[in-house]
């Protein structure tokens, strides 16, 4: 009993002398990771047989480094420079398609922090994101394997980021950010040798960014601050 209640003690202790660094002039830098992963299959049945057809499997990753400026106890800016991937790929018995969407990005933002103690709270992130990048596809059957480039590609997203922030030391923030909600706009540019064919697709709603996955988590390193 006594060593559970030392222990406790200690932990208690440890906890109190950690403080978050949200405060006004407190500057940060770190990165993140996101990944996503999406598939499925659909089953036709018979009297006599039973057909599963694999619906298509897309795979997204992104990396952004980046770091910001705390404003006050609530609000603070930042600025992420990112790259982004994403893979759709199509398998049956003799034949797979796969198309590969690479992306540069420039995210600044504005965040708003409701912490609830010294070392957890929610995050409200208001992101503007540009990018830009290319696609390719292949084409594989039995005996041929065929890769055709793709038309160029620019995005841009705009919209609110829920998420969760602790602070598991006084300098270390540990995040994680889940879900899209706003707006966004992807363009295609292909171009030939007399004609030029541009497409835009725009949405609106939750998770609706193609390159950007629903779930990412970051580690910030804090410094200074009041």
């Amino acid at each position: 009993m006594r060593k559970i209640a030392f222990l406790a003690v200690l932990l208690g202790l440890m906890s109190a002398q950690v403080m978050a660094q949200i405060s006004a002039g407190a500057i940060y830098s770190g990165g993140k990771l996101g990944f996503s992963s999406s598939s499925g299959k659909s089953t036709v049945k018979t009297s006599s047989t039973v057909v599963e057809t694999k619906q298509p499997n897309t795979t997204s990753f992104e990396f952004a480094p980046g770091g910001g400026y705390i404003l006050s106890d609530k609000l603070g800016v930042g600025l992420n420079l990112g790259f982004s991937n994403s893979v759709t790929k199509v398998d049956s018995t003799n034949y797979s398609d796969k198309t590969t969407y690479s992306n540069l990005f420039i995210n600044p933002y504005l965040r708003y922090y409701m912490m609830l103690d010294d070392n957890f709270g929610f995050t409200g992130t208001f992101n503007v994101r540009f990018g830009t990048g290319s696609s390719k596809s292949e084409t594989k059957t039995v005996s041929v394997t065929t890769t055709v480039e793709g038309p160029k590609l620019s995005n841009l997203s705009i919209g609110i980021t829920p998420g969760i922030i602790y602070f598991p030391t006084s300098k270390i923030g540990l995040e994680a950010n889940i879900g899209f909600l706003g707006f966004t706009s992807n363009t295609s540019k292909s171009e030939g040798t007399n004609i030029t064919t541009t497409s835009t697709n725009s949405k609106f709603g939750l998770n609706v960014d193609t390159f950007t996955p629903a779930f990412n988590v970051g580690f910030f390193y804090y410094l200074g601050g009041e």
